[in-house]
């Protein structure tokens, strides 16, 4: 797993989310939850951002805060309402973090503080929440997950292992699979029966 790429396609996706609700005249933050401890955490907040940029290069970089926490939902619950108490003008956020937790738990701290979901825009990694997210069917400012779907891994493992058995191609160094980015949309029909029992 490449955590800087997977970060990327998360900051991809929100650019092309900030643009399709017409964001840009709104006054917009966007709030990297951070786990400071974990370098890999680091690195997913790092791609999310630098390519969120990148597609936005109108947005300053100044509006970005930084809110750390310790890897957990209730935790994110908690600092981003403190963070929300903080910036009592900024009417819509935009939020990514290194997991699924910190994501639900920033949608969650926007729900308690009465934003409505159209005000929130975040996109976890790792698929682990997105029944809790969405099998409600109910609109959140959750809007979507990369799943670090884990047979895609042993598949690509198993494919690289008999192309250099088979004909002797040389083993890669390193080798990655895309994350499945799971939305809304796509949750009922395509992931729900995989992911939640």
């Amino acid at each position: 797993m490449n955590a800087y790429n997977i970060g990327a396609r998360v900051g991809e996706e929100l650019a092309k989310l900030y643009k399709a609700d017409g964001w840009a005249g709104k006054e917009v933050r966007i709030a990297s939850i951070e786990d400071r401890k974990a370098d890999t955490c680091m690195q997913r907040n790092k791609g999310a951002e630098e390519a969120f940029l990148k597609a936005v290069p109108d947005f300053k970089p100044g509006n970005i805060v930084r809110v750390p926490y310790d890897n957990t939902m209730v935790n994110a619950i908690d600092v981003m309402t403190t963070t929300l108490t903080a910036n009592p003008s900024v009417t819509n956020w935009i939020f990514y973090s290194c997991n699924d937790d910190g994501v639900l738990g920033g949608a969650r701290a926007l729900e308690n503080a009465g934003y409505t979901a159209d005000q929130g825009m975040g996109i976890g990694i790792d698929g682990s929440r997105a029944c809790d997210a969405f099998g409600s069917g109910k609109p959140s400012a959750f809007r979507g997950t990369m799943w670090l779907n884990s047979a895609n891994y042993g598949a690509l493992a198993v494919k690289i292992l008999l192309a250099s058995i088979k004909d002797g191609t040389k083993l890669p160094v390193q080798s990655f699979t895309d994350p499945e980015y799971i939305t809304a949309d796509n949750f009922a029909s395509d992931y729900k029966a995989k992911l939640c029992h």
